[in-house]
């Protein structure tokens, strides 16, 4: 996916998009964290695309996927430790 921004707005949207398997979220993430990490650069070389940076919030939806969330998206309900779904 060239500009996942472009397509899901936020890095969440990605964690809540129910097509997209543990795999598929990672790989768009991966990439958005390529790109945030650039824009990151350029920021700092004062080259602002005027875009806002979602470098951290990319990183915490990692995390999450990582940890074996599905993403259900911001403010769905967590499963209790010990319920369906493995470990937080």
């Amino acid at each position: 996916m060239d500009d996942p921004q472009a397509v899901y707005g936020t890095p969440e949207r990605v964690l809540s998009d129910p097509r997209l398997d543990r795999q598929g979220k990672r790989a768009i993430l991966k990439a958005w964290e390529r790109d945030a990490r650039a824009l990151a650069r350029a920021e700092d070389e004062v080259m602002s695309g005027g875009e806002p940076n979602l470098l951290d919030r990319v990183l915490k939806a990692l995390k999450r996927v990582s940890d074996g969330d599905r993403g259900d998206g911001p403010g769905a309900p967590r499963r209790p430790k010990g319920s369906e779904g493995g470990k937080r």
